[in-house]
Formats: structure tokens, sequence, C-alpha cells
């Protein structure tokens, strides 16, 4: 199989698994906090391919479950975009300058998500009470990141065994 073929065929099938771990996230209830286990995928992306596929797959990724949940162009699309865009974006400038684990870099991501949805959220309904949330979110979104930081840590692992 060719090269690029064999690229494409691979970040599709992320992207499918991305969308999949994204709709069966289990919640956490406490204040519509996540596992953020979609988050796995972009990191694994990132080691393999590089942060322009990490950042088109999430960005994929967030188009696409808004599509299929009919929430597209509405506050859900725009607060999970703009988490995604921060975290994203703060997770490739951090894997630039630093040589992070596996875990630093997913405990980025999920600091950096909320962070970016209580900014659009504050932004579209014009109030800071929303940042009241913000220190809760930060402590759930450490202990999300290390878990999901040392699961990523495994999958990669083995699938550097497979290769």
């Amino acid at each position: 199989m060719h090269k690029d073929t064999k690229k494409m065929m691979h970040l599709t099938l992320f992207l499918a698994l991305n969308i999949i771990l994204h709709f069966f996230d289990p919640g956490l209830n406490f204040f519509g906090a996540k596992l953020g286990i979609a988050n796995i995928v972009g990191i694994v992306i990132l080691k393999w391919y590089g942060p322009k596929d990490m950042l088109v797959n999430n960005l994929l990724r967030v188009l696409l479950t808004s599509l299929m949940r009919g929430t597209l162009f509405n506050t859900p699309f725009f607060t999970s975009l703009s988490g995604v865009i921060l975290s994203t974006v703060a997770v490739i400038i951090v894997n630039y300058l630093l040589d992070p684990s596996i875990v630093m870099l997913s405990v980025v991501s999920s600091i950096f998500h909320p962070i970016g949805q209580i900014f659009i959220i504050s932004s579209l309904y014009s109030t800071s009470q929303i940042y009241i949330l913000l220190p809760l979110l930060l402590i759930l979104s450490i202990l999300a990141g290390v878990a999901t930081g040392k699961l990523t840590e495994e999958i990669l692992r083995r699938m550097r065994r497979t290769q």
C-alpha cells in the first residue's frame, strides 16, 4: 500500500475512533466535566503523525459530532470548538518547546479545554460569573488528564510493539 494512502487510512480510522470516544465519554456529573477520553486519540496522532494532523483530526471531530447531534453553530458547538482549539494549540506548543511526557501533554490538554469553554461561554452570555467554576474544573481536569495520559502511554507502548 502506498505510504500516503496508508497514512490517510490510519487518520480516517483515528477520526472515527475519536468521534466514537467523544460520543461515549462518560460525564462526571460535575458541571458538565468529562474524562476527555477522545484526548487519547489526539495525543496518539500528535506522536505518530505530528501537530497538523492532530489539529485537523480534532477540528473534524468537533465539526462532525456537532453535525450528528444537530448542534452545529449552536452554543455546544462553539464551546466544544473553543475548548479543542485552545487545548490542541497548548499541547502543540508544549510539545514543541519541551520534551514532555505523555501524561504532561494529556494534563495540559485537559486543563486548557475547560478554559477555552469557560471563556467562550462568558463571551456568548456576557457574564463573568461562570469563572467561579474554573478552580473545580481545573482540579477535575488534572485528575482526568493524568488518567487519560496513563492510558495513552500504554496504548502508545502497545502500538510501538506491534509496529
